[in-house]
């Protein structure tokens, strides 16, 4: 398993570089997450193949998920996989990571380079819950290996803080329970009386992508639709709104 000349030289100059922590508060029950974990470049001429394999746990926050993304690929026209999981994925392309085993990246033939976001993405349900609240600098422990076989440890011990309004028995705001991929990505709510309302679900571009007019509890699914941040506004007879952001993660 050897690297060639250039890319050793890469590996160097990225180990010798500078790292960059992403702060963040600790989480709030009901609040989407959507935060950067750590970035990584993936340089491809491995021999023999993977580039690089990885084994990260699933994340330890319900409703919360980690996600591998690709965001650039060197040249445009490339791909890259992340087995299991991901075959010659493009730029925007994602895999859940939602068990603990060794995952092989491979970029393939004629692919120089690919930039791997690992974000955490969804909506924390339960308090108490440990969470990694700074980016990792884990890719850089064994940069001159091939593959580098990497065990990422990103927890730094945040806790995620109850909320308020999320569980509140008066007014319209409804007693939620947030998609997720164990549950079926189904959105249910219960309404904290018996008068009707309008759920909606928006998209950041402001389109509808489900609506239903329920008494007392109602459930919505969003299989097929894409991650990312949603809005869900319940409205009653008198015109009374309430409003909540959440994040879908597949």
């Amino acid at each position: 398993m050897h690297l060639n000349p250039t890319l050793k030289a890469a590996s160097l100059l990225l180990a010798l570089g500078p790292i960059t922590n992403v702060h963040a508060q600790n989480w709030i029950v009901g609040d989407p997450v959507d935060m950067l974990l750590y970035s990584h470049t993936s340089y491809g001429g491995c021999t023999p193949v993977p580039d690089q394999t990885f084994t990260l746990e699933p994340s330890p926050v319900t409703g919360v998920g980690y996600k591998a993304i690709i965001t650039a690929i060197d040249p445009p026209t490339g791909s890259v996989s992340i087995l299991p999981g991901l075959s010659n994925g493009v730029v925007g392309s994602g895999l859940a990571i939602d068990t603990a085993v060794e995952r092989s990246i491979l970029l393939a033939p004629g692919t120089t380079s690919a930039v791997i976001e690992f974000r955490a993405m969804g909506t924390p349900t339960t308090a108490g819950e440990a969470h990694p609240c700074t980016a990792s600098p884990f890719w850089l422990s064994n940069l001159m290996l091939c593959p580098e076989g990497l065990i990422p440890v990103i927890n730094n011990a945040c806790t995620v803080q109850l909320g308020t309004g999320v569980d509140a028995g008066s007014g319209l705001d409804p007693r939620i329970q947030w998609p997720t991929v164990t549950n079926g990505q189904e959105l249910v709510m219960h309404l904290p009386s018996m008068a009707p309302g309008t759920v909606r679900v928006f998209d950041v571009n402001g389109r509808v992508v489900a609506r239903r007019d329920i008494t007392g509890q109602g459930t919505i699914s969003l299989v097929g639709e894409r991650d990312g941040i949603y809005v869900l506004s319940v409205s009653g007879p008198d015109g009374q709104t309430s409003v909540q952001r959440f994040a879908l993660v597949h």
